[in-house]
């Protein structure tokens, strides 16, 4: 039995759709500024800049939606510098598949055995196209000085596929980034269900699936999305569902102007259920175990990476550059500092230089059980790194808490380090403290130690972290 699936391309010519407009428009929207790049009927490219400045244009209803029509995270977008948008539609040509000798389709697109001819072949193609793509990159900090993007890709259906298998979206990064791997990727399939009743009500509602995420396909140049998508129409007589969208999130770090694309491998073979992809950064194919794949990729989105203007910002500090007094003072205390062209300020609290070693804090003692010294600073902090130790192995820590923390844009204390956590191997050895490194991708301007012990009761100064030598990073874009 000759076993065998021809796929005819070319039966009719594509709509060409990368010829762009390019229009001089921008307009406010919601704490900065829109400017439209491109614009066709089946392209569209945006920049929206954070300036942290309050307005908001009524000039139009589509400006105005703009955060709603392209599902942008509104509260990641104001912890952004900018957020790129590209929308678009991904064609491929109409297509005819032949199913091997003694077998066909049933009105599906399922091959089984079927002698009728009329269902030994079948032609696929959508006049508007099968994927709109909508990409979304996130400016939203940095990283050992490239800027770190978060990418969204959203594949939405706008027909459904005549075979229905398992397809792939896959996020592909140009040569000039890499992963970042403090954020995991992630991807889903949302689906809508439709049920009726006998009395014609209607129940319907949307629901996610969990993608079956690969990121060694792309041999560090992205990763993949495996999704279920299903038969179209109805489960039975009263119940329907139908896929919407593919949704795939990618991070990566730009360590100059680089790009990102989309694109959505749907599987037609009729032996292989699910494909295995290998593929590189933008410009590499994407290949496939199976012979009867299509790939429907978007246009490529440009993002910069300011590599030749990035200034990279240093102080370090040893316990002996701030000027504290060698005793813990049971009242607060504030100074400002100007220490290698870096102004900022200090306040503490039961925190002091000890016998000329340590910055030192101690929350228990009677009278006292707060201790702090927190950094306030006028750049943003982006990384930097401690050595801690405590200052012996009887600092009586029973009953205390203690963090190392920043606080982000939204007034919030993060925590980086549990200061008490064991695992965390904070040595007793004060002459071989431990360094800690940290990376804050989104920037900080306040970094605090601070300690509390639950009703102190030592006579003396007990519960002592030290801090030593600290290195702070800053990154300016000139």
């Amino acid at each position: 039995m000759k076993l065998f699936i021809t796929l005819l391309l070319a039966l009719i010519t594509p709509v060409a759709i990368n010829a762009e407009t390019i229009i001089d428009e921008t307009f406010t929207y919601d704490s900065g500024y829109v400017e439209c790049l491109t614009e066709n009927d089946y392209y569209e490219k945006y920049v929206w800049y954070n300036t942290g400045i309050a307005t908001m244009s009524v000039e139009s209803e589509s400006q105005i939606d703009f955060f709603d029509r392209f599902e942008i995270n509104e509260v990641e977008a104001l912890n952004s510098s900018a957020v790129y948008v590209q929308s678009e539609v991904a064609y491929y040509d109409e297509f005819v598949v032949e199913a091997p000798e003694g077998y066909g389709f049933n009105s599906v697109g399922e091959l089984g055995l079927n002698t009728n001819e009329e269902f030994k072949s079948s032609t696929f193609r959508h006049p508007d196209g099968y994927i709109e793509f909508i990409t979304k990159a996130y400016q939203i900090g940095m990283y050992d000085g490239g800027i770190v993007y978060h990418i969204e890709v959203d594949a939405i259906y706008l027909s459904s596929f005549f075979i229905q298998k398992k397809d792939n979206l896959v996020i592909q990064h140009g040569n000039n980034a890499v992963t970042y791997d403090g954020f995991s990727p992630e991807g889903y399939i949302t689906k809508r269900y439709t049920s009726y009743d006998y009395l014609g009500n209607t129940t319907t509602y949307t629901y996610t699936e969990d993608a079956v995420i690969d990121t060694t396909a792309g041999n560090g140049g992205g990763v993949s999305y495996e999704v279920d998508i299903l038969a179209p129409g109805s489960m039975d007589l009263m119940i329907f569902i139908d896929n919407e969208k593919v949704t795939g999130h990618h991070y990566i770090v730009a360590t100059d102007t680089t790009s990102v694309l989309a694109s959505y491998v749907h599987n037609y073979s009729v032996w292989f259920p699910s494909l295995s992809l290998q593929f590189g950064p933008v410009g590499v194919g994407i290949d496939s175990n199976a012979p009867n794949t299509d790939v429907m990729s978007g246009q490529v989105m440009t993002l910069p990476g300011y590599a030749d203007r990035i200034q990279t910002n240093v102080l370090t500090l040893s316990p002996a550059d701030y000027g504290f007094e060698q005793q813990y003072f049971f009242y607060e205390k504030t100074y400002s500092h100007s220490i290698d062209s870096w102004d900022f300020d200090t306040t503490r609290l039961r925190c002091g230089y000890i016998e000329e070693e340590y910055i030192n804090l101690s929350s228990n003692r009677q009278g006292a059980g707060d201790a702090y010294l927190v950094y306030n600073f006028y750049n943003p902090i982006y990384e930097f790194n401690v050595d801690l130790a405590y200052w012996s192995n009887s600092e009586r820590f029973t009953d205390t808490t203690g963090y190392l923390q920043y606080k982000n844009s939204n007034g919030e204390w993060i925590t980086l380090l549990d200061l008490m956590d064991s695992n965390n191997g904070i040595p007793t050895d004060r002459t071989n403290p431990k360094n800690f490194d940290f990376y804050i991708i989104e920037g900080t301007y306040e970094i605090r130690f601070i300690t509390h012990t639950n009703n102190p009761t030592a006579d003396r100064n007990k519960g002592r972290v030290c801090i030593g030598d600290i290195t702070f990073i800053s990154y300016d874009i000139e």
